[in-house]
């Protein structure tokens, strides 16, 4: 799905960051200590054309749809009851009695493994187990019962697709990544066959409230909104309703009162939905100031703003078919563009002023989506085991050894470079920018 390394690096692991005074490109080599960069005089023309070619030449968007053990053995329970997908039930049986032979017939093989290579010590050491052995023995049955345990924890995939930009010649007509996920039916359909069939029941009933607000007076569209839908559950516990926004003209119940109602109902249904992004969604934060116009000043104040905002249509894609159906969201970021711009480190007075607007508008589009309840956070360790889970059999024999003298482009340099990144990408996000509103998150 990811490919090689080159398709790796310029999709997800590539940085160049001033901020986080981060450049890194797994095409261009540690030296010979394994701690710095190579010179750049010493690196080949190739390396060199793959460099250029390289630094995020790719944006793409990788959709995981995932749900907890749980829900997965609940979702299970209710397909057992329902007529229609019994035949999907005799299958996941079977697919379990093979799992669970194959499993056993791995356990066999080790366990005669064990016992010959126990019968080998015992012939050529004394009859009695040494400390050292017990040791050995003790930490790898240890590694064994926690192997065990992540994976009884481990959520179970549901769905995975990978999204990329099209370049269509200009930045106001490019497609987005996000567009396509968005047309994604396979996604929806995917989604919505592991809600519950009383969720679902209660989520479309919810949604075919919008618009009227009184009792269902009204025109009726499907857009889910806070504050144009009428509340289900109008209990004193649940300001918000089971799903929506308050009665119109009530007034508007604590933020964090809504994203904690938010996070219950979602660690009701173990559903979620994973993003990881080459960077954030955007929000008129597209386009560069057009070389032509670096010595005109008046060009600041006529720039046009970029029609793209991601952030708005992701946003519309979670309170219409999220939301309702208590999926969680979770945008994980390899960078963030634009957002992070310090207005002083540009050259020119048209491109402080410019981009100062861009940045601007770029986080005000990661706070729309904060304040709906959109999770945003950084990559860490086992989303990088994800992503290199997707590319090719070599890139991930690499991985496997990363930060040793065999890792290939994997050295530790490189490991420590994009652990820099991460971590600055996680105090970003968890910056003041956001706002006392979003500190709940």
């Amino acid at each position: 799905m990811l490919g090689n390394e080159s398709q790796l690096c310029a999709t997800f692991f590539h940085a160049n960051s001033w901020e986080a005074n981060v450049k890194l490109c797994l095409h261009w080599p540690a030296d010979e200590s394994g701690l710095a960069k190579a010179s750049y005089n010493s690196l080949t023309p190739e390396q060199r054309d793959r460099i250029r070619k390289c630094s995020k030449s790719q944006v793409a968007v990788i959709a995981r749809l995932t749900c907890t053990p749980e829900a997965q053995e609940a979702w299970l329970e209710e397909a057992a009851e329902l007529a229609e997908v019994a035949a999907l039930r005799r299958k996941a049986a079977i697919a379990a009695a093979q799992a669970k032979v194959r499993m056993d017939q791995k356990a066999d093989k080790e366990r005669r493994a064990a016992e010959a290579a126990r019968a080998v010590a015992k012939a050529q050491e004394p009859a009695e187990e040494t400390e050292l052995e017990r040791e050995v023995r003790e930490r790898a049955e240890a590694r064994a019962r926690q192997r065990a345990a992540e994976e009884a924890e481990r959520d179970v995939d549901l769905y995975v697709a990978r999204y990329a930009n099209c370049y269509r010649g200009n930045t106001d007509v490019n497609i987005h990544a996000e567009e396509f996920l968005l047309e994604d039916l396979q996604l929806l359909e995917t989604l919505h066959g592991r809600v519950s069939h009383a969720d679902r029941l209660l989520a479309d009933a919810v949604k075919s409230l919008g618009g009227g607000g009184g009792g269902g007076s009204g025109p009726k569209n499907n857009t889910f909104t806070p504050g144009l839908v009428e509340v289900v559950n109008t209990s004193s516990d649940d300001p918000f309703g089971r799903f929506g926004g308050p009665k119109p003209g009530a007034p508007p119940p604590n933020i964090g009162d809504f994203l904690a109602q938010t996070r219950e109902r979602e660690a009701e249904t173990g559903l979620r939905l994973l993003l990881y992004m080459t960077y954030q969604p955007c929000h008129h934060s597209g386009g560069r100031v057009p070389k032509e116009a670096l010595g005109r000043l008046s060009y600041a104040s006529s720039a046009p703003v970029h029609p793209a905002t991601c952030s708005e249509s992701l946003r519309d894609f979670y309170i219409k078919e999220l939301r309702p159906y208590g999926v969680a969201l979770e945008l994980v970021l390899a960078d963030v563009y634009k957002a992070t711009w310090d207005e002083e480190l540009h050259p020119s007075e048209v491109e402080r002023q410019v981009y100062s607007n861009k940045s601007e508008s770029a986080r005000e589009g990661m706070r729309m989506l904060l304040a709906e309840g959109i999770t945003m956070r950084a990559m860490q360790p086992a989303d990088w085991d994800f992503i290199v889970s997707l590319c090719d059999p070599e890139v991930q024999q690499a991985w496997a050894k990363r930060g040793t003298p065999e890792a290939g482009p994997f050295s530790k340099l490189h490991v420590a470079m994009r652990n820099a990144m991460d971590q600055y990408l996680a105090g970003y996000i968890a910056a003041d920018w956001r706002g006392d509103t979003y500190a709940v998150l």
